[in-house]
């Protein structure tokens, strides 16, 4: 595919382009500056429109070269994934002595990817699979077990040949970004990568695959036990329960789909418990001190404009059947939050470490019958959510938003300080990321989790360990440099941080997760955290 992406300036909001000198100096990716002007939202839309345009027209007069040029590319990529071939990732390339540590067998690109059938998470790798038909990858399923290598693999099976067209992006899909360390003089501070650097897909979704290598055999003209999957995958999202020996109905929460199945029942009045051993019991057979749930009353914060974090956790809840109510700054001013809602989400972007001061905002472009979403959380809003948890409630905070705990009073020290002050760029730099945290065993809100799990992380806050006894660890960094696909600069500043705690508070809980778990709607690995969060703000022995 041929990729274009256009970004244009502006929001729904009129703006002031202001007078920048350097900005009005034509340039190599600023053709055309523009002056200091009312910049509407009208203005962003023609921009985009026009540039479309002008791609359009560059396709349609250069279609035969541009056509060729795809089908080359494609063939040429068919041809690789048919042969041994090798990626000098810059890490590899960095601890290479000979040419030979960087051919091993065992460093080759697979052949294929194979998604076994009898995990907990094969639900969420089925939707991984409608992703990538979605973008245009052919995938197939095993129609009987098979072997490849010394492994066996059942019936049902996902098989992703890299013998494709679009093979760089089943590779990106599945391999861990690799960023080099950019440095452009001695003792310089390394050029980081734009934006984030870690993203693979089927780390973050958290199910388990194999890479199999030529060595390992799998058939090369793939015929039966074979087949093309030829329709997306349907995701029902119904309750897939087991009966245990001893009679118990009970719903596994290492299985994220399950999830889904789980508000719907509690929303149809059936009965559910929160188990032990990460599971949820179904039915009348009550298991001591597990707690009986309910449908939880979510106030999910957003701000005017829109957050984006806060979008696409409505995503997630919509695709999960999780019903909630967005809320605004001004509202979370209010006595009596507790009587409304059981929990009160703050997505990343809502809260951060330094308080804002109280500032009634007011804006004469914005209409007024919109007026009640402007605002934000500051000191003045945070007595209204001491008084929420001190009744009961739940507060839940995710990214920067997990620095809702020290305001409320919680005793938590930011790890990445140095001599008082924040660490600078020049020793520690983690955009977006996918790291491994140590989760803490036996905690309810991390039931399903696996002990070493991956999260997304971006610059987010670190705890220092050194938490005081009324705050718990969920998960922290280990000794080791977590990083798994991306870049970090500075690894050792994180070592034994804690990035997810809780504390009660009152009678109510509030849960700090520094990582962002719901980051654009792509670590499902981690989307039980929240669910369990919520589950529990309602439960009752």
């Amino acid at each position: 595919m041929i990729g274009i992406l256009t970004e244009t300036i502006g929001n729904p909001t009129p703006i002031n382009i202001p007078f920048v000198a350097n900005r009005l100096l034509i340039q190599g990716n600023l053709l055309s500056p523009i002056e200091p002007q009312v910049w509407t939202f009208r203005r962003s839309i023609e921009y985009s429109v026009q540039a479309n345009f002008a791609i359009l027209d560059y396709a349609s007069r250069y279609r035969e070269m541009l056509l060729l040029n795809s089908y080359k590319i494609g063939t040429r990529q068919i041809l690789k994934g048919r042969s041994d071939t090798w990626t000098d990732y810059p890490t590899r390339i960095a601890s290479a002595k000979m040419l030979s540590d960087l051919r091993s067998p065992f460093l080759q690109n697979p052949r294929y990817y194979v998604i076994t059938s009898d995990q907990p998470e094969i639900a969420t790798a089925q939707r991984f699979a409608n992703s990538m038909m979605n973008s245009g990858i052919e995938v197939m399923e095993a129609t009987k077990s098979f072997r490849a290598g010394s492994k066996s693999y059942p019936a049902g099976s996902i098989i992703i040949s890299c013998q494709q067209a679009f093979r760089p992006f089943i590779l990106d899909q599945f391999e861990p970004q690799d960023h080099p360390n950019d440095i452009p003089a001695p003792g310089a501070t390394p050029n980081a990568p734009y934006d984030s650097a870690g993203y693979t897909l089927a780390i973050q979704m958290g199910f388990k695959f194999d890479r199999i290598l030529q060595k390992d055999k799998i058939l090369d003209e793939l015929k039966e036990p074979f087949r093309i999957v030829t329709s997306l995958y349907s995701m029902p999202f119904e309750p897939t329960e087991t009966v245990s020996n001893a009679g118990v109905n009970y719903i596994s929460m290492k299985a994220t789909s399950n999830y889904a199945a789980i508000w719907k029942l509690l929303k149809s009045g059936k009965i559910v418990r929160f188990g032990f051993n990460s599971n949820f019991f179904t039915g009348d057979y009550k298991w001591n001190d597990c707690p009986t749930l309910k449908v939880p009353r979510i106030a999910l914060w957003d701000v005017y404009g829109g957050s984006m974090d806060s979008g696409w956790t409505r995503w997630i809840f919509d695709q999960f059947g999780i019903p909630y109510t967005v809320i605004y700054p001004k509202g979370l001013e209010t006595v009596d939050l507790a009587n409304k809602y059981d929990a009160i989400l703050l997505p990343a972007g809502a809260v951060t470490e330094t308080l804002r001061a109280p500032n009634d905002v007011t804006n004469d472009r914005v209409p007024k019958e919109y007026h009640y979403m402007l605002g934000s959380i500051s000191s003045r809003t945070i007595p209204f959510l001491k008084k929420f948890v001190d009744s009961g409630g739940t507060i839940i905070g995710i990214g920067s938003s997990s620095w809702i705990g020290k305001h409320l009073g919680l005793q938590i020290e930011n790890a990445l300080v140095e001599d008082g002050k924040p660490l600078s760029r020049n020793v520690f730099y983690a955009p977006g990321s996918l790291m491994q945290v140590t989760v803490e065993e036996g905690n309810m809100i991390a039931s399903g989790m696996s002990t070493k799990s991956i999260v997304f992380f971006d610059n987010n806050p670190v705890f220092k360990k050194s938490l005081s006894s009324e705050v718990g660890p969920l998960a922290s960094f280990g000794n080791d440099n977590p990083l798994v696909s991306g870049w970090l600069w500075g690894p050792q500043y994180l070592r034994g941080g804690v990035v997810m705690a809780e504390a009660q508070i009152g009678s109510g809980n509030v849960y700090m997760f520094a990582p962002e778990i719901t980051f654009r709607a792509q670590p499902w690995g981690n989307f039980r955290l929240l669910f369990n969060a919520l589950l529990l703000s309602t439960a009752s022995k």
